[in-house]
């Protein structure tokens, strides 16, 4: 079976990127064919990765150029004898991408949400009524991500899944990646991973960090980059707070980096069910969450939601979690790994299960 996988958000260190990448190394048949469409320049370590598994790239620049975009993919999917087209992204804009595919003949049609929310709702209105009638298949990250794009009901969940056991905690990694960044072990690390953008609202952090000014040992580490990432580091300096701060850009050893932090903090203002909170929970770090997301995340059962509205209990929940032992964590990430299996979020789990979907399709 031959497959295109349209990513209609940058092909880099994103959640919906790293979901691609999952499935796709963890993928249980050989026999199937991969070919993508990327929206942007991609790292020489994915490429390799593609190579490795003789897939195509296709490197159309959907937003830059729209016009070329669309003939360029319809000279693909007419020409490329796809079984299926599969899209990835969070609203009815992927119509663009299925309803080319309908033209070019290629029959089946996947929808892939994930999120519950879209920015530019304008556009999403517009081509909602002609993106209902292009996808065959709808799947989703979420309940709530399903539900938004495509109706109570109307959808497959496919999990935001991992490789649990390269989260699993250790303390010899924590202790070597602290060294590297130069973090005392007595320094307490409040991490976050994402995309500087507004809807991740890492200025929430900055404002959290600057409530807990008066403990010294405590550092805010900042893992992603994108588009407001310059804004908030003008921010954090304006604040007094930069000395505080470690902007780690975009990374291939979160799982690393992870080790080194004491608690996760996630202030999004919308999501569908991020990848990240999978692996921050794999780690076992304890995780203050804006209420904002899906308590579908809490997959430990100890996750903590809070109110954006309510910064007082944001400072209380991130210091409670300041005392631990390396055998609290190490049991906390063995407990939460256990949990994430039995919610079905470990990749090779869900990798069958895309497997026996794709194999409806044939």
């Amino acid at each position: 079976m031959k497959i295109l996988i349209v990513n209609t958000v940058p092909f880099s260190k994103n959640g919906i990127t790293a979901v691609i990448m999952n499935y796709y190394r963890h993928f249980p048949d050989p026999s199937y064919t991969f070919d993508f469409i990327s929206i942007s320049p991609m790292d020489e370590d994915l490429m390799k990765t593609f190579e490795s598994g003789k897939s195509r790239v296709f490197f159309l620049f959907r937003k830059e150029h729209p016009a070329s975009y669309m003939i360029q993919l319809y000279g693909i999917c007419r020409h490329g004898s796809y079984d299926a087209i599969h899209v990835h992204g969070n609203s009815a804009t992927m119509g663009i991408e299925l309803g080319i595919a309908h033209l070019c003949g290629i029959k089946k049609r996947i929808a892939h949400c994930h999120n519950s929310f879209c920015e530019h709702k304008v556009v999403h209105t517009f081509l909602y009524p002609i993106f209902r009638l292009q996808y065959t298949s709808a799947l989703a990250c979420s309940e709530s991500a399903g539900t938004w794009l495509f109706g109570k009901n109307h959808y497959t969940i496919l999990k935001n899944a991992v490789d649990v056991e390269r989260y699993q905690y250790s303390q010899i990694i924590r202790e070597h990646y602290r060294r590297l960044g130069n973090i005392e072990d007595d320094t307490f690390v409040i991490g976050h991973v994402g995309l500087f953008n507004r809807q991740k609202n890492q200025m929430f952090l900055l404002e959290l960090l600057n409530q807990i000014s008066d403990q010294d040992n405590t550092v805010l580490m900042l893992i992603g980059a994108g588009e407001e990432q310059e804004k908030i580091a003008s921010r954090a300096k304006a604040m007094g707070l930069e000395q505080r701060i470690r902007f780690l850009g975009e990374r291939g050893d979160v799982a690393e980096w992870m080790q080194t932090m004491d608690v996760f903090a996630f202030p999004s203002v919308y999501e569908g069910l991020p990848l990240v909170l999978v692996e921050a929970q794999a780690s076992g770090l304890p995780c203050i969450i804006s209420d904002s997301v899906s308590q579908e995340t809490d997959l430990s059962g100890n996750n903590i939601f809070i109110s954006l509205g309510d910064m007082e209990t944001w400072k209380s929940a991130v210091l409670l979690n300041k005392p631990f032992t390396p055998d609290d964590r190490r049991s906390r990430s063995e407990h939460n790994i256990q949990k994430i299996r039995e919610n079905g979020y470990d990749i090779k789990t869900e990798g069958r299960k895309l497997k026996e979907l794709y194999d409806t399709l044939l």
